[in-house]
């Protein structure tokens, strides 16, 4: 296996336990949309730098339907929301044990304001700042 699929099984399996480790730690809401987001580095790190990719968690107790992910205000990449987005199709994460999942990577620095909702009546929103980051393997080196 080479150093690329090796760096792809590694942060696959990191995705998996960090999905794995918040639908076992949260308790659900009654809420009937998203009751929380929850941004989680993919590797070693501190801060969110541009490049670098994150996981975000969408809690909630809809099962039915999915769940969209945005960058309000900043810009970013959504992994595979942009990649149905691209070909004029929409995509909806699927809703998994009481959670739905994106890949987020930051493009621009500053602040940028990320929600997931399934409803017009919106959801949580997590506001981050994003600096200027190098990705290095499944870690970041913000500066």
């Amino acid at each position: 296996m080479n150093r690329i699929a090796r760096f792809r099984a590694g942060v696959a399996a990191a995705v998996l336990a960090a999905a794995a480790a918040i639908s076992v730690a949260e308790t659900p809401t009654a809420s009937a949309d998203i009751g929380q987001l929850t941004v989680v580095p993919l590797g070693a790190g501190t801060g969110y730098g541009t490049g670098c990719t994150y996981l975000l968690v969408a809690r909630t107790d809809e099962w039915n339907g999915g769940v969209s992910f945005a960058d309000v205000g900043g810009r970013g990449r959504f992994l595979p929301q942009d990649y149905f987005y691209d070909r004029k199709q929409i995509y909806l994460a699927p809703v998994v044990n009481r959670h739905a999942y994106a890949l987020w990577t930051p493009t621009s620095v500053g602040t940028h304001t990320l929600t997931a909702y399934q409803t017009s009546a919106g959801g949580p929103k997590r506001t981050v700042t994003v600096k200027p980051g190098i990705p290095i393997g499944p870690a970041c080196i913000v500066r």
